[in-house]
């Protein structure tokens, strides 16, 4: 009896694993830069956001930490909820809901829906960390799995590295401009 797969033959049967293998390797890389990315780029809009909304500093402390609350409190329920309904289709999902609530973000009309649209962030946000690591375990062979973590790892930490020197410039900018 010849066994089939259902969902692509060409990888039960060996063909396509490596391209296979690359696609969730840069779909979760691009997941793993761009969440820290974002999350910590609401930082260089801070004092624009106060500007614009003429808000208290517990209400910006807010907006700041509303993300990283929400990520933290729904990390550990979608990662079960990954491994019950599907890693592929929660990452998916991350993706979508992230970057709805990102574009929520930007047309926000008050601080109230940016804290929102924060939360929103941080539950997509806790999508994709919870199902990125778990989606290169599985596609990845033991002996590549490493080199692929490390990959993805380096990414996260990339993200988070590249806004600091616009954080840098921004402070620059403001010294510079509260001298005049």
């Amino acid at each position: 009896m010849m066994f089939r797969c259902r969902r692509n033959p060409k990888v039960c049967r060996g063909q396509g694993k490596k391209s296979y293998e690359m696609t969730a390797l840069l779909a979760t890389t691009l997941g793993s830069f761009l969440t820290p990315f974002m999350g910590s780029a609401i930082n260089i809009a801070i004092r624009s956001i106060d500007d614009e909304f003429a808000v208290d500093t517990v209400t910006l402390s807010w907006i700041n930490m509303s993300y990283l609350l929400a990520a933290a409190v729904f990390l550990v329920p979608f990662g079960r909820i990954a491994d019950i309904y599907g890693r592929k289709k929660t990452f998916i999902y991350g993706i979508l809901v992230y970057t709805v609530s990102c574009i929520f973000s930007a047309v926000s009309l008050s601080a109230i829906f940016l804290i929102f649209s924060r939360i929103l962030q941080g539950i997509g946000g806790a999508m994709i960390f919870g199902t990125g690591v778990a989606i290169l375990t599985s596609v990845f062979p033991m002996e590549k799995r490493g080199k692929a973590l490390g990959i993805n790892v380096a990414s996260v930490y990339s993200g988070l590295s590249r806004s600091s020197p616009f954080r840098v410039n921004n402070h620059c900018y403001y010294a510079m401009e509260t001298e005049r």
